[in-house]
């Protein structure tokens, strides 16, 4: 059976343009989404060297600092944005945007972060 269920998985990648459209995918999702994080004005951080940063596994904290990554976690899962706090070893959080995610879903999170960011920092005023 697990063997059967790769064979469509297989035969669906192929039919939407296979490991080229992947690839072209996966470049643009993470391409968005860390000019977003690095156009956050520090807000969001990422200190992964460019030559290093990942197309699957983006990670991130909230100025720099493990609480506010926390709170902002939990109130992104309060919110439909499940699974964003990091990885145990490295904490802060995490965005996974494997083949499954589309770019719209990618969108879809930084209007989440943006508003997120916008409501954080009127609170501060």
């Amino acid at each position: 059976m697990p063997i059967y269920l790769i064979g469509l998985n297989v035969e669906y990648m192929i039919a939407q343009g296979g490991i080229q459209f992947y690839h072209d995918r996966n470049i643009e999702k993470s391409k968005i989404f860390y000019e977003f994080l690095d156009s956050s004005n520090g807000f969001f951080v990422n200190t992964v060297k460019k030559e290093n940063r990942s197309r699957m596994n983006i990670f991130f904290t909230v100025q720099g600092d493990e609480e506010k990554s926390t709170a902002f976690a939990k109130y992104a899962q309060e919110n439909g944005f499940l699974e964003l706090l990091g990885h145990a070893s490295t904490g802060g959080c995490r965005l996974s945007i494997y083949n499954v995610h589309d770019v719209n879903s990618v969108k879809a999170v930084i209007a989440f972060m943006t508003k997120y960011q916008k409501d954080y920092e009127e609170s501060r005023k």
